[in-house]
């Protein structure tokens, strides 16, 4: 008898607002990765206790963080989950600070990783991708700037997702979107959410 396989998906919701632009540009591209068979495990930072990376030392010993927070059970989600997404808006050309925090705190995996070398890779029957949403009130002035306006973002999260194991596939973002309600009021960039998502998720995999 043959049975759909589940993707297991992480969806880290990095906005500080509550219902904000990235917020409902993360609901619609999960409404696209639900067309497919997955279970959505959300993560909405703003809510969690994380503190910042002290840089102590200890995970070079053991590839472990000392620090006991809300990190804690997202570190084996983040190196066996099929699926991971993150979230967050433009601040000062980079990540807002609650999702930096989350971040740095990865610097334990890259040392289990790249330093121990124990980290073994995740071989799943579906592989494993990690995609990156971000949105800025700047409008910019062509391409290549909003190119610029998100390359500290991109940056950053390919970074991240090396430290988890996890390929970085792409990325879909918006400049010009500022107040709480502008992408709401987008029908189209819905649309382009809802088939990346649909897209990026893969179809339902079958087992016997």
């Amino acid at each position: 008898m043959k049975e759909l396989g589940v993707y297991r998906l992480l969806a880290i919701y990095g906005s500080p607002r509550k219902g904000g632009n990235t917020d409902t540009l993360l609901d619609y591209f999960l409404q696209g990765c639900r067309l497919s068979d997955c279970t959505v495990k959300k993560a909405v930072l703003r809510e969690f206790n994380i503190q910042p990376c002290t840089s102590c030392g200890e995970c070079w010993r053991t590839g472990r963080c000392t620090i006991e927070d809300d990190m804690t059970p997202l570190y084996e989600m983040l190196v066996r989950y099929e699926r991971i997404v993150c979230a967050f808006p433009v601040y000062f050309m980079g990540p807002p600070a609650i999702v930096k925090a989350f971040i740095d705190r990865a610097q334990a995996l890259w040392v289990r990783r790249f330093v121990l070398r124990n980290m073994p890779e995740e071989k799943t029957e579906f592989g494993r991708k990690g995609f990156l949403l971000s949105t800025c009130g700047y409008r910019g002035d062509g391409r290549r700037s909003t190119e610029r306006l998100f390359s500290c973002n991109i940056t950053i999260i390919k970074a991240f997702y090396s430290a988890c194991g996890i390929p970085y596939c792409d990325s879909l973002v918006y400049n010009g979107i500022e107040s709480p309600r502008d992408l709401q009021r987008r029908s189209d960039i819905k649309r382009e959410a809802i088939e990346a998502g649909g897209e990026w998720i893969g179809p339902a995999v079958t087992r016997t």
